[in-house]
């Protein structure tokens, strides 16, 4: 039996295993004739919408590489010959800031960092696979190799979840590795599964779509809420942020807590307790108005004020307080809406969602 028909038959035997979304990571298969082997870290499946077309794959690699992600996998159509544009959803995110026609809705959900990553995009070409690269329809039954370069996980990831069609069926719990792309590259720019792998873009292209960030390929899952007045506005991601508006804490220019205060900190140390926060930071801020100097003691005694009222409510849990005066403003300072939102004390732990 020859290596590339021994590659086919297993692609063939891949897709009438059954495949379900994050299905259990399989034996590396070796391949007849050869010491190598195509790696198999999870199985998925999904179907397309509006076509019905039933689509089978394989996550085959998600490593860091330098300044990004690569991602590799193949999918093929179950039952029918389709192109492979069809096989993956196209248009909508940021469709009119990207000219290549290839996988570029697909996405990474890093646990870790809380944050969505989308693949990079250099002079308006995603660095992922060119489906234009490839004539003909992918034959029923048969896999073809796709990737997309990614930005960076954080360095704490150990796995990611990935939606490959982009129609939001993920696949869970795939681990990261920090092994060299798979290879050689073949002579398609979208090979079939068993004949090469795709040529990947040079580091220094990955460099400069991270730097040029356009359009942005990171999305924050940090969730936020708050209450219609402003009084109090909570960000929860891989930290929780608690936001309480000076105006409701304090009088106008003073420093001492108001009667006002004791439903925001009573909010706040809620929060604290559930996320068993060991440590908590308590800043203040104030808008620009005023001497700098000025506003940065105002600010320093309106944290210490909430770090005394915060000790009493969450005993034994160390917490820190400085005051920032007029810096990082969460708005324009040019009108008295922003300059409410800038004069603030914010408390931030570790922990929440």
């Amino acid at each position: 039996m020859g290596e590339r028909q021994g590659r086919v038959i297993l692609a063939m035997l891949v897709l009438a295993a059954g495949l379900s979304v994050g299905g259990p990571a399989a034996a590396q298969p070796a391949m007849p004739g050869e010491a190598g082997a195509i790696p198999v870290v999870r199985t998925f499946g999904y179907v397309v919408p509006d076509s019905g077309v039933a689509v089978a794959g394989v996550v085959h690699q998600v490593t860091r590489v330098p300044h990004g992600t690569l991602v590799v996998w193949s999918i093929g159509p179950r039952d029918r010959d389709v192109a492979v544009s069809r096989l993956v959803r196209m248009g909508g995110d940021f469709n009119d800031e990207v000219s290549s026609v290839g996988p570029y809705l697909a996405k990474v959900a890093d646990p870790s960092s809380k944050t969505v990553l989308k693949p990079l995009v250099l002079d308006k070409k995603c660095l992922c696979s060119d489906f234009l690269s490839r004539s003909g329809e992918v034959k029923a039954g048969r896999l073809v190799v796709l990737y997309a370069v990614f930005p960076q996980v954080a360095s704490t990831t150990r796995v990611v979840d990935l939606d490959l069609g982009g129609f939001g069926s993920f696949v869970s719990g795939v681990p990261v590795t920090s092994s060299a792309g798979l290879g050689p590259a073949g002579s398609q720019g979208v090979p079939d599964l068993g004949v090469g792998w795709p040529g990947y873009p040079a580091d220094e292209q990955v460099a400069a779509a991270v730097a040029a960030d356009k359009p942005a390929a990171v999305w924050d899952m940090t969730v936020r809420t708050g209450r219609a007045d402003n009084s109090a506005r909570v960000a929860e991601g891989t930290q929780t942020t608690v936001d309480l508006a000076a105006d409701v804490l304090f009088a106008f220019d003073a420093a001492e807590l108001t009667g006002a205060a004791t439903s925001g900190l009573t909010l706040a140390a809620e929060r604290i307790k559930a996320a068993k926060a060991s440590s908590v930071t308590v800043t203040g801020y104030t808008d620009s108005t005023g001497p700098d100097a000025y506003n940065l003691t105002l600010s320093q005694r309106r944290a210490e004020a909430v770090r005394g009222a915060l000790a009493g409510l969450v005993p034994g849990v160390q917490i820190t307080a400085t005051g920032k005066g007029e810096a990082d403003p969460v708005a324009s300072n040019d009108n008295a809406e922003g300059q409410a939102l800038n004069r603030r004390v914010s408390i931030v732990f570790e922990g929440g969602r």
